[in-house]
């Protein structure tokens, strides 16, 4: 089962910004290659150059925005950005946890580093609001084990007693 990664419209909106800048730049350097009317350049390398560049970067944008996902296989949970996969097996997975006020779900589980029994890593589940139950349903589905719950941070927890950040040195 596959659920499609949701980055948020102002993250969308910035990828397709990059999108059409390097579009640009691919239109101009291309002009700039061929030579049109007065525009030319005494060093196509560099135009060649930028132009492969900039041809990179729409593929590899638009392989974040068509090739983002979550995939449930058969043993483990698959993380797809782009090109690059991580795999968490559904034996390392303990906890799904969602945070209640800002609505982002997480993922926790252990890994064979991890010799403290408590210790455990997280993954920020970024898909729709509305999937997150299809999404504990078939992950708790691979591993029945897997705990679900629900927290909030509490606003105490968030400041110390002068009002500043208890992290803040």
């Amino acid at each position: 089962m596959k659920f499609k990664l949701f980055y948020g419209k102002s993250k969308y909106a910035l990828l397709i910004a990059v999108i059409v800048l390097a579009l640009a730049a691919v239109i101009v350097n291309s002009i700039f290659l061929a030579g049109v009317g007065t525009l030319t350049t005494a060093v196509p390398a560099a135009a060649g150059v930028s132009l492969a560049c900039s041809a990179l970067i729409i593929i590899f944008v638009l392989s974040i925005l068509f090739n983002s996902h979550y995939k449930l296989t058969e043993t483990t949970l698959n993380t797809t950005v782009s090109f690059i996969t991580d795999k968490i097996p559904y034996e390392f997975i303990t906890d799904i946890k969602e945070n209640i006020e800002t609505k982002e779900l997480f993922v926790l589980y252990r890994t064979a580093k991890m010799q403290n029994e408590d210790d455990r890593a997280s993954v920020k589940i970024l898909i729709k609001p509305d999937e997150y139950q299809n999404f504990i349903k078939a992950l708790r589905a691979k591993n029945p084990a897997v705990l679900y719950d629900t927290f909030t941070i509490d606003k105490e927890d968030k400041k110390d007693k002068d009002g500043e950040g208890k992290n803040k040195k």
